[in-house]
């Protein structure tokens, strides 16, 4: 089973192509649905009408996603065995190899976008861990602007926020500390000040 999602605020819009048929080309009789938090509990739900939304045989495109619903393709039978206290790995169709891919267009609406494999698996929501990564490897000092889009979904039905720093590894100083957020698409903006190769995000 597989998750996706998207990064929406007044910068970013985003446009997600998901296909109904594994790298195969095999094709299975399921829908697409959304789910997401209500009082402490996971929901589920088919698409509804607040998304821009539209199907044919082959693929599935939804665009401006907010930045706590996630999505998956199920089976009805799948559907209901859907459990509201914590998220179960019950899709089939999407365990497929080769690996199930979709597509995430993220627009920047000042204009350009940027496409993106896309996919978040079922096990990486058990996984606890953090994030160690320098940063002067993943951002652009000559871009007007760098953004840090980051998604973590937990299996419990849980917003919890926690922080992410900018580290120094010379001077082992903490620089810039940024709250995020369990179950959302957070999107940072990082000064360039802080791009450089002792810099690291933690």
């Amino acid at each position: 089973m597989v998750f996706f999602f998207g990064f929406y605020d007044n910068k970013f819009s985003n446009k997600l192509t998901i296909p109904y048929f594994t790298n195969k080309g095999e094709y299975q009789d399921v829908k697409l649905y959304r789910i997401y938090i209500s009082n402490n509990k996971w929901k589920i739900s088919l698409i509804s009408k607040e998304y821009e939304f539209y199907e044919n045989e082959n693929f599935a495109y939804i665009s401006n996603i907010d930045n706590y619903s996630i999505f998956s393709l199920l089976t009805i039978e799948e559907a209901q065995k859907f459990d509201e206290n914590e998220l179960l790995n019950i899709g089939n169709f999407t365990k497929a190899n080769p690996a199930f891919r979709a597509n995430l267009k993220i627009l920047f609406n000042g204009g350009g976008y940027s496409s993106y494999q896309h996919e978040y698996p079922f096990e990486m929501t058990k996984i606890k861990g953090g994030i160690v990564s320098n940063i002067f490897s993943i951002f652009d000092l000559e871009a007007e602007k760098n953004y840090l889009l980051l998604r973590n979904i937990y299996f419990k039905p849980i917003n919890h926020f926690f922080s992410i720093f900018l580290i120094d590894k010379k001077s082992d100083r903490i620089l810039k500390e940024f709250i995020v957020e369990t179950n959302k698409s957070n999107i940072i903006e990082i000064d360039k000040k802080y791009i450089s190769p002792e810099v690291s995000l933690v």
